[in-house]
């Protein structure tokens, strides 16, 4: 890929059921994390291999009718099987990895899933990214969630956005020259 000053990759590791996006301003595209649900094929073998179970009786599925995410750094009791490793477990610490390139103004959006069980990843884009009001970040972000309480979100809401590049790089230098002839005490 073309490497220059504008060029940036991003990696995510991600981990449960909080989602990042990266929305690249120049043809809108928009690439996203997965969720880890235990409905999901891959997430629901492995906790049965486990000796888990998903239940169907909430939405969203719950791994042993508790946990609605089947990936996670802590929910230790799901990973009580010392014969299994951290990425077997009912409940595996085992994040993907993704790698996406970017270019400096594209954003990177981190938010939990209360914020995407209201809103589209197209929708936080569209109040976060895409507003040019004049207002600061740290505002729109209040506002968007402030939609979101609005809309009766009933989990926890956590957002955050990055302006990849925002800031220029500005050189740093330090010159030191010795002093001559001067003896310090």
């Amino acid at each position: 890929e073309d490497c220059g000053p504008d060029k940036l990759q991003v990696w995510v590791a991600s981990c449960g059921d909080s989602r990042a996006i990266l929305w690249r301003r120049n043809g809108g595209n928009i690439d996203a994390t997965r969720d880890h649900r235990p409905s999901d094929d891959s997430e629901k073998r492995r906790i049965e291999a486990a000796g888990g179970f998903v239940s169907e009786e909430f939405d969203p599925p719950r791994v042993d009718g508790q946990l609605a995410c089947s990936r996670a750094l802590g929910a230790f009791k799901f990973k009580q099987d010392e014969s299994l490793a951290a990425s077997a477990q009912k409940v595996s610490s085992e994040p993907e990895i993704y790698e996406w390139s970017a270019q400096r103004g594209d954003w990177l959006i981190l938010a939990c899933d209360g914020v995407w069980d209201t809103f589209s990843n197209e929708r936080v884009v569209q109040e976060v990214c895409k507003t040019d009001t004049g207002v600061d970040i740290g505002t729109t972000l209040a506002q968007t969630l402030q939609l979101c309480i609005d809309k009766e979100a009933d989990d926890n809401l956590t957002l955050m956005a990055i302006e990849l590049g925002a800031v220029p790089e500005v050189a740093r230098s330090l010159e030191v020259t010795p002093e001559i002839g001067r003896a310090h005490v």
